[in-house]
């Protein structure tokens, strides 16, 4: 007997107790948050004036600034 989807996504939230949170803290950050951030780095801000302006943590914007480095000095060596 095949379970439907209801009761399959039920199961699984049974089986892993916080699947489903009411009010999460954690929110995925939206491409205009990003745009903002990038012309906020820009403009050469402290990591702390940008986590005030956006409501985003400063370790979320420290960690995407290092991805951006990152990302941008290994594509100049390829």
């Amino acid at each position: 007997m095949a379970l439907s989807t209801t009761a399959t996504r039920t199961i699984n939230a049974e089986t892993a107790k916080r699947q489903f949170v009411l009010n999460p803290r954690n929110r995925p950050v939206t491409e205009e948050s990003k745009k903002l951030i990038d012309s906020l780095l820009l403009e050469r801000l402290s990591i702390a004036a940008i986590s005030r302006v956006s409501g985003i943590s400063e370790t979320w914007i420290q960690t995407y600034e290092l991805r951006k480095i990152q990302y941008r000095t290994s594509r100049s060596y390829n």
